[in-house]
């Protein structure tokens, strides 16, 4: 049976003695979840970041009416803080992998592209691999990615002021 891309979570094929790096992660949510993504490092010359997409879109608000856009690039230079998306969805999936820019246009899922993920206090800690598979440590980038409700996060938002 094929993999459905965007259906079903994928392995890379090239770590061929490990069976726990992921290409592209599939991750259940209801529809309105809020994906929240922090960077916690990075050790690579190349940019780094996210892909998240949903079979609905994501909402981008930042302050004013939301725009839907079939997925977004979460870049690590551009949002170095912890960011929020409302993700929309009909299906329930949540489409995730990560990203790089070697100053030539956004790549992923490359050879010896992949991802590494553990949970850490309710949180999915994705340690990933840009590209190549000399020297791999999953530490490319490091980001964290946690589900919360819209409700948590207006909470957390007042509780902020």
């Amino acid at each position: 049976m094929a993999i459905k891309p965007g259906k079903e979570k994928m392995y890379s094929p090239d770590f061929p003695d490990r069976d726990d790096v992921i290409l592209w992660d599939i991750r259940k949510i209801e529809d309105g979840t809020i994906a929240r993504v922090e960077f916690l490092s990075q050790n690579s010359p190349n940019r780094q970041g996210v892909s998240l997409s949903t079979d609905k879109g994501i909402a981008v608000g930042f302050g004013g009416p939301d725009e839907i856009h079939p997925g977004v690039l979460v870049w690590q230079d551009k949002w170095p803080e912890p960011t929020t998306w409302k993700c929309l969805t009909d299906d329930g999936l949540l489409s995730i992998y990560n990203i790089y820019d070697k100053g030539s246009g956004v790549r992923s899922q490359m050879y010896g592209s992949g991802m590494i993920v553990t949970e850490e206090e309710g949180k999915l800690i994705y340690h990933c691999n840009d590209v190549g598979v000399e020297d791999v440590k999953f530490d490319s980038v490091v980001f964290s990615l946690e589900f919360i409700t819209e409700e948590e996060l207006l909470r957390e938002k007042a509780d902020s002021q």
